[in-house]
């Protein structure tokens, strides 16, 4: 589906965002707290003109040394990223005023999983040679005969995906510092978010008040970087024009409660953008 958008359709799909989320307050620029690599050509440069555009106040600048690669290993995210953030915000009496994070051109974008340890890797290795002599011994056996092999592959295959699971320790740095202040949480597979509506009124491990909301400024160069910054300041002040993409593969949903308000919204802009035209 091919639209043409004007300012009109974009407050709508504001208005139906807000609508479907629960209660926020808009961000004061002292709530802001800028992160960027010294170790990364352009990133402290980026965040400087950033918080300027944006009457960020100077002190909220936090300039760490790291790779400037797309990964960094556990220790570096612990040592490098997640512990000086934590300490600039305690050193400057942060906590509880800073609620958002963003992050700049520059910083890692994953957090490799630590490696196996020697015995985990016997483990799995182990585990993988026994399902294939499993395979390998069910070839040519008889239904009747086979029945003790395959629960033992069964067993088997549940072992190492659960060990995958366990061991499964990579995340993005976004969510990682996300949850700068809960100490307490798993680094394996996923972590429940307590701002996901499906989650509301029920008891979680992770608390809404140890999450800090977390923003990037990225791309694949800093020409495009400081690009997004002075286009979405632009389009603050005059508004969205031009050509809107949205997926409309997916015959209609009918009934279904996941998409109607999200199809009356495209519907609504190209109606909009129609009678302006």
């Amino acid at each position: 589906m091919n639209i043409n958008i004007v300012c009109s359709f974009f407050l709508v799909m504001v208005g139906t965002v807000c609508l479907l989320s629960p209660p926020c307050t808009a961000l004061e620029p002292g709530e802001i707290l800028v992160v960027a690599n010294r170790n990364a050509a352009r990133s402290v440069g980026l965040a400087k003109y950033y918080m300027k555009r944006r009457g960020i106040p100077k002190k909220n600048l936090v300039k760490l040394w790291v790779t400037d690669t797309e990964q960094c290993s556990r220790m570096d995210y612990n040592k490098k990223i997640a512990a000086p953030v934590k300490r600039y915000l305690e050193k400057n009496e942060f906590n509880g005023r800073i609620r958002c994070l963003v992050l700049m051109y520059g910083i890692p974008l994953k957090v490799a999983a630590p490696e196996l340890r020697i015995e985990e890797k016997n483990e799995i290795e182990s585990l993988k040679k026994r399902k294939l002599e499993l395979k390998n011994s069910l070839t040519g056996i008889k239904e009747k005969e086979s029945t003790n092999l395959k629960m033992e592959l069964g067993e088997i295959k549940k072992k190492i995906k659960n060990f995958k699971r366990i061991t499964n320790k990579g995340a993005s740095v976004d969510s990682e510092i996300a949850l700068l202040f809960d100490e307490n949480y798993s680094l394996s597979w996923w972590a429940p978010n307590p701002y996901f509506l499906g989650f509301k009124g029920k008891k979680l491990s992770i608390k809404k008040e140890n999450i800090l909301m977390v923003s990037r400024l990225d791309g694949p160069s800093s020409e495009i970087v400081k690009r997004i910054i002075n286009d979405s300041i632009q389009a603050e002040s005059e508004g969205l024009r031009g050509t809107g993409y949205f997926d409309a593969r997916w015959s209609d949903p009918g009934k279904k409660r996941s998409f109607p308000i999200l199809v009356t919204v495209f519907m609504t802009g190209q109606y909009i953008a129609l009678q302006s035209s």
